[in-house]
Parts: structure tokens; sequence; C-alpha cells
């Protein structure tokens, strides 16, 4: 398994974790049309915003930790835009809700949305 990542914004207190999302890695994250358009919508919406990805094998008091000030802790405490970022994308038809990829039969809580971007046909 490789390193995942989430998106975090340290001016507003926000964070992109991908949850529900079929993405985690660098690979996927940028690979992935969903996670793509998402990335790209919240960038383009928080210019002046401090934002990095935040790897999730490192801490906070690592040198090469991307958000100095903040440790996993603060993160864990910030609010989790993605459900929002892709209900904005669908209501602007950039994204389409295809229901759900995956269910954990015992826990019907566990799941993974089925998201397409519409741009890619």
């Amino acid at each position: 398994m490789g390193i995942g990542y989430i998106l975090v914004n340290k001016t507003k207190r926000e964070a992109i974790s991908f949850y529900r999302l079929p993405v985690n890695t660098m690979r996927e994250i940028s690979g992935n049309p969903v996670s793509a358009a998402i990335v790209t919508r919240y960038l383009f919406k928080n210019p002046c915003d401090c934002i990095a990805f935040c790897p999730d094998n490192i801490n906070s008091d690592d040198p090469s930790w991307p958000m100095a000030g903040l440790s996993w802790e603060d993160i864990n405490g910030f609010k989790d835009v993605t459900g929002e970022l892709i209900d904005d994308l669908i209501r602007n038809k950039i994204l389409r809700d295809d229901g759900i990829l995956f269910q954990d039969g015992d826990d019907p809580d566990i799941f993974i949305r089925k998201i397409s971007n519409i741009g890619m046909g």
C-alpha cells in the first residue's frame, strides 16, 4: 500500500480526505478524473490560502512535514469538505453521482461512492 494523502487548508481549517472515494495515494488522486476535479475546483476557489497535501507516513515534527505549525491532531479537527465539493461539482454538471461502487455486506455504513467525471465521457 502506498502513502496516503489529505489535502489540508491551514487558512480555512478545512481538509479534503477523499472520504468514500476510491483514491488515497498520490497516483490515485492525480490519475482519477473525479479527485483531480475536486482538487482543481478547490484550488481555484481558494487561491491565496495555505494549502498542501499531507502524507500519512510522517509526523508533524518531521522536517519534511508540509504544514508547519499543524499536527495531525489539529488536522483531524478540521472540517472535511469532500462531500460539499462533490455536491458542488454535481450541481455544476462536472461530476455525476452513479450510486455506490462498493458496500460492505456486514456494515452498510462502509461504502465507496461511484462518482463519474461528466467531461470524461
